[in-house]
């Protein structure tokens, strides 16, 4: 019996340092590991399971998928989450993109160019970036919708918007504000993109032009009604609190778009990063894997920055969406907005700034309920438009040149902050122009507007709240009046001052008849510039219009000043008439003439009656 125990003994000791050599030689199974309950995805030769972001300390990508694993029997795949990812395109046949690109009901991948005219047949979407930056920014994207097995879900809708362009003799790759401008506005108007991504943007510092443009200022307050812009916060390494610091990356720094830092392996801010309470969350950017393009359909590559964030932030943003639906919750724009900012994320210090890290398995877990429902007050109200601003003393000016081209203009309001005050008050804000003189004409109610102008000079375009009018928001206005010279004025009558080609310049009038003249381009000059009227070279009256009456019959040259120009007393300027008496009038004339025929009937007609009584009578005796 003892014999038989030192056997069995010797067999289990036996076992267990077999499986330890095992151990130490291929390491220990990944089904029993902590962090990943689920064998990950190999890409390229790597496993995700070996990327430090998706772990437990990070992201929680696995800690996540349990979660949403149980979601899948209740999702709606007719209808899936659209992340569209504006930026230098991509490589349509790299296997990360296998099952998760946006296609038409023929099968052919969907995807946009806005560096060219909407044709609205295929277009070049290929990454031929010499980085390859929009295939890796994709590619973060690709690699967690395999990661969760959302393929059926969640897709990507590439738009490219980078340029190649010659600078110093060597080529590089650009974004401009126009194709990026077009790109959110293909996205939101074309696909109706839940989400849009952009890792690229441009420095205060290095440009104002970002933060100024009123065009991408006006796309991204049209497109955040409906889709959920994320953009990188920049890697400058510098601080930025408020709009106009160096540290302020645009468009991430635009109120309304979701901006995105990065923190590295450590759980600290990653040291090029921008960062402040001018963005919004950080998500990963060290050491970053993802499609790379570079060797071919299969090839893989590290990369760092915000870049590398933002389709982070991109992706939960989707899965926060898929999340509200299955709950019954509001998932507009302004409710992720709120959602995304206000869980309870892990967060760091820097530099006196608390920095929220985005975690997956939080966003999927923590009760909705503890984000508090209640809206901030409104503390203003920022407008945007489509229309042309000036340059130097109009530079944040509306600004038009000829006033008789003004296009129609539309405006947005945006209360402010974006995502904290409740959406129903867009109805109670009020629009007003209010002209130089202070003269308040109202121009509709709500969100947005359109109207053409018609006060011209300086003015003011404000919105403001019905309830609460310090709650408001100004937009400047300046449209040139028409600079007066002969070629743009004739004195004519005042029904036709629109028409400067037709107007005419002369006429008969009756005298005791009152005609009023005005002059071609009078409602598009000064109205404080006075208005003098002369006839025959004398001066007759003063005002915007003249009326005339005259006495006598004969030759009139009715002519005008503006301001302290000299009398416009020009044949086919001035207003030549020629006066006839009152009675010559066609109508008059007509009546005369009528009236004497009736008259000489009548006297014939009296003739007529005496003659035949009198050769009655006659006849009678």
């Amino acid at each position: 019996m003892a014999k038989k125990f030192f056997k069995t003994t010797i067999i289990i000791m036996a076992a267990v340092m077999a499986l330890a050599l095992c151990v130490a030689l291929f390491g220990a199974p990944a089904a029993v590991t902590d962090d990943f309950a689920y064998v990950a995805d190999v890409y390229g030769g790597t496993e995700a399971a070996d990327l430090w972001y998706y772990g437990r300390d990070a992201l929680d990508v696995y800690g996540a998928k349990e979660v949403v694993d149980g979601w899948k029997s209740e999702l709606d795949a007719t209808k899936p989450i659209v992340i569209a990812v504006v930026d230098t395109g991509l490589t349509v046949n790299h296997e990360i993109f296998k099952d998760v690109l946006l296609k038409n009901s023929s099968g052919q991948v969907l995807g946009d160019n806005s560096t060219v005219p909407d044709s609205g047949g295929e277009v070049d979407i290929g990454d031929e970036s010499s980085g390859k930056h929009g295939n890796h920014v994709a590619g973060v994207i690709a690699m967690l919708i395999h990661e969760f097995e959302l393929e059926n879900y969640i897709k990507i809708y590439p738009i490219k918007a980078s340029v190649k362009k010659n600078v110093d003799g060597t080529q590089q790759e650009a974004f401009s504000i126009e194709s990026v401008s077009e790109a959110i506005r293909r996205a939101n108007s074309k696909v109706n993109a839940d989400i849009i991504n952009l890792s690229l943007g441009r420095s205060y510092a290095d440009t104002t032009a970002w933060a100024d443009n009123t065009q991408l200022q006006y796309t991204v307050n049209s497109a955040i009604e409906s889709s959920f812009i994320v953009a990188a916060a920049g890697n400058n390494g510098k601080r930025a609190s408020l709009p106009r610091e160096d540290g302020a990356f645009y468009p991430a720094a635009l109120d309304g778009v979701f901006g995105v830092m990065g923190y590295d392996k450590n759980g600290r801010l990653w040291n090029g990063s921008n960062y402040g309470t001018l963005y919004d969350i950080a998500a990963p950017s060290d050491t970053i894997y993802s499609a790379a393009g570079v060797y071919g359909a299969s090839g893989y590559s590290n990369d760092d920055g915000t870049s590398m964030a933002a389709p982070f932030a991109s992706f939960a943003a989707a899965l926060l969406k898929l999340r509200l639906r299955l709950e019954g919750e509001e998932c507009d724009p302004h409710i992720l907005s709120r959602y995304m900012r206000s869980f309870a994320f892990d967060n760091v210090t820097y530099d006196g700034t608390q920095i929220n890290l985005l975690d997956l398995k939080t966003l999927v877990t923590q009760d909705l309920a503890d984000v508090e429902p209640n809206y901030n007050d409104p503390t203003g109200i920022a407008i945007s438009h489509d229309a042309a601003l000036g340059s130097g003393d109009y530079a944040d000016c509306i600004y038009y040149s000829d006033p008789r081209s003004v296009p129609k203009i539309s405006l947005i309001a945006r209360l402010t902050p974006f995502g904290q005050t409740d959406p129903d008050l867009d109805s109670s804000i009020r629009w007003s122009l209010i002209d130089s003189d202070g003269n308040e004409t109202p121009l509709g109610e709500g969100r947005s507007i359109s109207f053409t102008p018609t006060v011209f000079g300086d003015s003011r375009i404000v919105a403001k709240l019905s309830y609460a009018s310090a709650v408001r928001g100004e937009q400047k206005m300046h449209i040139e009046y028409l600079t007066f010279f002969a070629g743009n004025a004739k004195v004519t009558y005042e029904g036709d001052v629109r028409d400067l080609k037709n107007a005419p310049t002369s006429g008969v009038l009756y005298t005791g008849e009152t005609t009023v003249f005005s002059f071609v381009g009078e409602p598009y000059m000064d109205p404080h510039v006075k208005i003098k009227w002369y006839v025959n070279g004398q001066f007759a009256a003063e005002g915007r219009t003249f009326a005339f009456k005259p006495e006598k019959a004969g030759n009139y040259v009715i002519g005008m000043q503006y301001g302290v120009s000299a009398p416009t007393l020009l044949p086919g300027v001035a207003f030549e008439a020629k006066v006839k008496p009152f009675i010559l009038r066609p109508l008059d004339l007509s009546m005369l003439i009528v009236g004497c025929a009736l008259a000489l009937f009548a006297v014939v007609t009296v003739v007529i009656i005496a003659l035949k009584r009198k050769n009655l009578k006659a006849e009678q005796n």
